[in-house]
């Protein structure tokens, strides 16, 4: 699964689900391309275009989300963002990888998008 987060959905759809916010644009591995909502009161992650209203696998986006989010170029948002404060955390090799991907070489940024993943914010 491959997403696009500047992907345009009016390619594929000029209608939005109720309660859903457009996200970008979604090619599963099969081929089948549309744009990508995510249905806020439910959680779930939908694939749209003309033909099709799909809801997807929700850890197949969100590892494809931290894919695409680890594509964009580093932020230049300061090392620490605005409520946070340090914390200490015992984490293995594998979860520190997965956040400093998702945040673009920021293991904190990373750790907060993820969060927000899991939340359905983002």
């Amino acid at each position: 699964m491959f997403i696009d987060l500047t992907g345009n959905q009016k390619g594929y759809t000029t209608k939005t689900p109720p309660g859903g916010k457009c996200i970008g644009t979604v090619q599963r591995d099969d081929g089948l391309i549309g744009a990508l909502f995510f249905i806020v009161h439910t959680g779930a992650y939908m694939l749209i275009n003309r033909q099709v209203w799909m809801t997807l696998d929700h850890n197949d986006v969100s590892l494809a989300l931290i894919d695409a989010n680890a594509n964009r170029p580093p932020a230049d948002a300061p090392m620490t963002a605005a409520g946070c404060r340090m914390r200490g955390l015992t984490l293995d090799d594998a979860t520190v990888a997965v956040f400093k991907r998702a945040g673009s070489g920021n293991i904190s940024a990373g750790a907060r998008l993820i969060a927000k993943m899991v939340d359905g914010l983002v």
